[in-house]
């Protein structure tokens, strides 16, 4: 397996929006799989967001994570959020989100930033194990969800590495 920036695989960017737009589409005002496609194929701005990465085993993927800029309509104020962590139910509990989660902090510091955040309605145990903290609970489309950070450090730090086992 391997983790590809979607601009690399742009042949995989159709089948991961059919997945986001199944997963999280209902939610999303004017959601639809080209609306999606769009967002994934949306160059970065001049701070480096958004950025999309896909997981690929073989010719096919296997999951996708996003660096975006805000992804919490109620804390604009915080920024960059990881964002779309999806790996398809068949290919879970085999390490490839956790994979890409690394990916995707390993880009926010490339890019400078401090902090990192993200919002799960179900998944802070496993944002925990991999170094997040809780923030609180925000409300999102009539639920609560559990706001989380992780800090990076300013540039220039070496921060406490919440991804040892990757560097080998």
């Amino acid at each position: 397996m391997q983790l590809q920036p979607s601009g690399s695989v742009p042949g995989l960017i159709r089948p991961v929006a059919k997945w986001l737009d199944d997963q999280w589409g209902r939610h999303l005002p004017n959601g639809s799989t080209d609306a999606t496609e769009a967002a994934l194929n949306q160059s970065p701005d001049s701070e480096g967001l958004p950025w999309t990465l896909l997981a690929v085993e073989g010719e096919s993927p296997v999951g996708v994570a996003r660096l975006v800029r805000s992804d919490l309509p109620s804390r604009p104020d915080l920024q960059p959020w990881l964002a779309s962590v999806f790996v398809p139910a068949d290919k879970r509990n085999q390490g490839i989100g956790w994979f890409l989660c690394s990916g995707i902090v390993e880009q926010a510091r490339k890019l400078g930033f401090p902090t990192v955040y993200l919002f799960t309605r179900d998944r802070v145990a496993f944002y925990e194990r991999q170094g997040w903290s809780v923030m609180g609970r925000e409300p999102h489309r009539d639920t609560q969800v559990t706001l989380m950070k992780l800090e990076l450090g300013k540039p220039g730090d070496t921060p406490a590495d919440p991804y040892p086992y990757l560097r080998g």
